[in-house]
This record gives C-alpha cells, sequence and structure tokens, in this order.
C-alpha cells in the first residue's frame, strides 16, 4: 500500500537530496568508498613506525643481539615494540659484556630476551594509580588504611 507525502516531507526529501548531491560535489565523492561502503566500514590499518629504523648496517654481535629481538618484539603492544627492541638489544650487550671475553650461546640470548619481555609486562602491570571512592582523588591504593567507616 502506497502512502502519499504531504508537502512538506516531499520539500524536506528533496531539500535533504540537494544538501547530500552539493556535498558530494565538495568532496568529490570521498565520502563513500568503494561498491558504496560508508567511512564507518573501512578496515583498520596496524600503526607503523613513522620512519621505521634501517638496521642493515649492523653487524657482528650486534646483529645477533637484533635477530633475537626481532623474535621477541611481536610480544609487545603496538607502541611499545621499538623500544622492547632496543631494550632487548641493550640488554643483551650488557650480558655479553659481564660475560667478558667468551661469546654468549644462542640459547643464552634467547633466554635473557625472554627475561626482558616477561620484565616489560611486569612493569606494564603493576598497581595503576586508582581513584579513592570516598575522596575521589587519585591515590596509590593503601588497602591496609582503608576506613570504610566515614
Amino acid at each position: 500500500m502506497t502512502e502519499l507525502l504531504t508537502v512538506g516531507e516531499a520539500e524536506a526529501i528533496k531539500a535533504t537530496k540537494a544538501l547530500a548531491d552539493k556535498a558530494i560535489e565538495a568532496f568529490g565523492g570521498s565520502l563513500i568508498g568503494r561498491k558504496g561502503r560508508s567511512i564507518k566500514t573501512r578496515t583498520r590499518r596496524k600503526p607503523q613506525e613513522t620512519t621505521p629504523p634501517d638496521y642493515g648496517g649492523l653487524a657482528g654481535e650486534w646483529e645477533r643481539y637484533y635477530r633475537v629481538a626481532e623474535v621477541f618484539e611481536r610480544k609487545a603492544i603496538d607502541q611499545d615494540r621499538g623500544d622492547l627492541r632496543h631494550n632487548i638489544i641493550l640488554e643483551l650487550a650488557t650480558a655479553q659484556q659481564r660475560n667478558g671475553d667468551k661469546p654468549l650461546s644462542d640459547p643464552t640470548l634467547f633466554r635473557i630476551g625472554s627475561y626482558v619481555v616477561a620484565d616489560y609486562w611486569r612493569n606494564l602491570n603493576k598497581t595503576p594509580v586508582k581513584v579513592c571512592i570516598l575522596t575521589g582523588l587519585a591515590q596509590k591504593p593503601d588497602y591496609g588504611n582503608c576506613n570504610l567507616s566515614a
């Protein structure tokens, strides 16, 4: 069953279509993606480093450290991967200095890398600052001195 529109409804529809046509002309059709998809349904892309560092010039022990760090960097949050990579490389170099002239074996390098990743997650998951429900102030939780009778 077809209902007829009132004059006011028809004018409102024409005005809306005219505004839509003006917007498409102004933005060159960029408001609509391929095959008529709207902007909201676009797939998300992973954030990438703005200028990815070039590790092609590494040689010797530093290249070994980079290869180990490359394995473990995927275990971090995207925004922290570069930092974790550098932390692993520096920790491996420090361990080599402590070891002296004797080179570290590959299993030792990977064990040290896993310890750095564990330390990363341990530091990330430390007790955060929370808001007190009694005072409304941000503070570290001190459950021993919690006075709920106030």
